[in-house]
């Protein structure tokens, strides 16, 4: 192959636009941290909802806009009002053609107890191993444990999660790229935030 037509291949290949990095819940590629910033394309994933049913970002991305709520675990008390506070805004959010989505590493066991407790109106994404939020590059950590009172028996009980990411909010617009991403939410300031958001966008 002579000089010119390795050129030539070089730079047919750094012509490849890369696709989105896609990432599994049973998967964790720990050397591969992406750094996502606004106008980024969001990473591509499937995982497991509150149903215990596969919930695959190709069905969702470019229908509606997505706000993806990454946060510690089901039950802690900033996580908890800041779902609440999403619930309560659902109707508005929804109307702008918003879809919510929260993601956390608790088990689907835990996520549906959690979600009945506050009657929450949007699926939770049991991300055990931290590969959806190390995809979208949120800071993680390990596991943990957490004990609670059942909110029906009033038994304690411990429950325990595999990954344990930031409290991150990104909004995906209908385009498939990251509209915002937000590493510091405002849980009483988010809903308007991203309503506002979205009113820019359509001037």
């Amino acid at each position: 192959m002579t000089a010119l037509v390795r050129s030539l291949v070089v730079a047919l290949f750094l012509l490849v636009p890369a696709p989105a990095p896609r990432s599994r819940c049973d998967y964790i590629d720990p050397d591969r941290l992406p750094y996502l910033q606004v106008g980024d394309r969001a990473p591509a994933f499937t995982c497991v909802d509150d149903r215990g049913r596969e919930w695959n970002s190709a069905q969702h991305y470019g229908k509606r806009v997505i706000v993806v709520c990454f946060y510690l675990g089901d039950f802690f008390k900033n996580c908890t009002e800041e779902l609440r506070v999403m619930r309560d805004h659902y109707v508005a959010l929804a109307a702008r053609d918003v879809e919510i989505v929260a993601v956390s590493g608790d088990s689907v066991a835990t996520h549906q107890l959690f979600k009945k407790t506050y009657r929450l109106n949007f699926a939770l994404l049991a991300d055990e191993k931290g590969a959806v939020g190390r995809a979208f590059g949120v800071a993680m950590s390990g596991g943990g444990e957490h004990r609670i009172k059942h909110p029906e028996t009033g038994e304690e009980i411990t429950l325990r999660r595999g990954a344990t990411a930031a409290r991150w909010t990104f909004v995906i617009g209908t385009d498939g790229k990251i509209l915002h991403k937000e590493t510091n939410v405002k849980i009483a300031e988010q809903p308007r935030e991203i309503l506002n958001l979205l009113s820019r966008q359509k001037k």
